[in-house]
């Protein structure tokens, strides 16, 4: 959750920094923007990572691992 703050936050800054020449006042309007869409960009990142890792547990264990009954 913080990864996801920090992206929106550093993203709506570069936003903000990048569309300055335009004036403050678009730059104020676009920050949100940028903000929302670092954050996207850092969620779906997440998701991706973790499920690549959850396909490489399950792929390592055996599916017939189960102890018989003896």
């Amino acid at each position: 959750m913080l990864f996801l703050a920090a992206a929106a936050i550093g993203g709506g800054t570069a936003t903000a920094v990048l569309a300055a020449s335009h004036g403050y006042l678009v730059a104020l309007l676009a920050a949100p923007f940028g903000g929302s869409v670092a954050a996207l960009g850092a969620g779906l990142s997440l998701a991706s990572m973790r499920g690549h890792d959850e396909r490489d547990r399950r792929r390592f264990e055996h599916p017939h691992s189960v102890q018989s009954a003896c």
